[in-house]
């Protein structure tokens, strides 16, 4: 055996590596995709509901700014202005929050499935040890997800600030508006900020995925001894496999001889073929073949019919059409009634023809 086919893995794994891995707990999944779904489903609902938020926020400020301003206000008025801006709050905040935790579940379960792995959550004295700890805080993946995650960091940078540098002149002078103005204009700036946001995120985690399914199938690469190993786990030893087909295949073989000397006649290609045909109009709606071969087990079929007093009959393209489309034990294709029942008529009609000789001799 070659030395590649011990050490170097390069062939897909299969399905029960795939079992045996998620087992473990390891499967594909990239947490850029569930932090990407969360900021777009936040997004998309701040987009829907936003300005209705905005209404109820201004709301709130106008009627607290009033409150506050009288001078009357006492304690009743206080827990009403609190208990108003509790409930804008929780009804701002609570769709959202909701929104964003069903679409972080929803998208992890989209690419793992469900899964309850007792290995993944079971305590581990070897992740104690300080050496195994600081050889994975220095390895090249701890060395490589870092560097990622600074070009993570840089492009969403990138993108916050190519949508705060056009705004900051109007950002930067809000005393030349009124308050609608200045909710209008900071409303405006939050939606090209997070929809840009949104836009690298997603790009991010479609980079990442793709990233995280070449990993995890490198990881599960396997090499042709490892597949070779699992399949004789599976199914047993090959060789153990080809005897036990071989002896099958030989308890059959002889069986099939046994059945020739039952049989009414034998049609031969002469040499090459020979097929055992049996009839019997009481049990049978049509001729059966109980034996054929080629090569050996035919010129073998030929002597069994010779020694049991069983008529050969050469008929070369009958023989092929049999040989090819019956298989043994199974009966004579209706097209090709007319063949088979010419030769079995003409074998019954010399055995009639033979059996009135024989008792007139007598």
């Amino acid at each position: 055996m070659a030395e590649g086919d011990f050490g170097e893995r390069t062939e897909p794994a299969t399905g029960k590596k795939r079992f045996d891995a998620k087992e473990r707990g390891e499967v594909l999944r990239s947490q850029e995709v569930m932090r990407a779904v969360e900021l777009a489903a936040g997004v998309a609902l701040l987009l829907t509901y936003g300005p209705t938020v905005i209404d109820a926020l201004k709301d709130l400020v106008r009627n607290g700014l009033t409150r506050i301003a009288h001078p009357e206000l006492g304690a009743i008025g206080a827990t009403a202005l609190t208990t108003s801006a509790i409930r804008v709050t929780l009804i701002a905040s609570l769709p959202f929050a909701l929104a964003v935790s069903a679409c972080g579940m929803l998208a992890n379960y989209m690419q793992t499935g469900f899964m309850v792995s007792a290995k993944r959550i079971s305590f581990d004295v070897g992740k104690l040890d300080p050496t195994k700890g600081l050889q994975r805080l220095i390895s090249f993946d701890s060395v490589g997800r870092t560097i990622a995650s600074l070009l993570k960091l840089a492009a969403v940078a990138a993108v916050v600030w190519s949508a705060v540098a056009p705004r900051l002149p109007s950002l930067a002078n809000p005393t030349a508006r009124d308050f609608d103005g200045t909710l209008h204009v900071a409303w405006e700036f939050i939606t090209v900020l997070l929809v840009r946001t949104t836009i690298a995120f997603l790009v991010i985690a479609f980079l990442d995925f793709m990233f995280q399914r070449w990993q995890y199938e490198k990881r599960l690469k396997m090499s042709r001894h490892e597949i070779k190993e699992e399949m004789r786990q599976s199914e047993g030893d090959p060789t153990v496999r080809r005897r036990q087909r071989a002896r099958q295949r030989e308890i059959a073989r002889r069986r099939m001889m046994s059945d020739v000397k039952t049989a009414d006649v034998v049609i031969t290609n002469p040499v090459r073929l020979a097929i055992a045909l049996q009839y019997d109009k009481a049990r049978m709606a049509a001729p059966r073949v109980v034996a054929k071969g080629m090569g050996h087990v035919a010129r073998r079929i030929r002597q069994l019919a010779r020694q049991h007093g069983i008529p050969v009959v050469e008929s070369p393209a009958l023989a092929r059409v049999l040989y090819r489309l019956v298989s043994v034990g199974g009966e004579v294709p209706v097209t090709m009634y007319r063949a088979v029942a010419e030769i079995l008529a003409t074998l019954y009609r010399v055995r009639n023809s033979r059996s009135r000789r024989e008792s007139v001799a007598s």
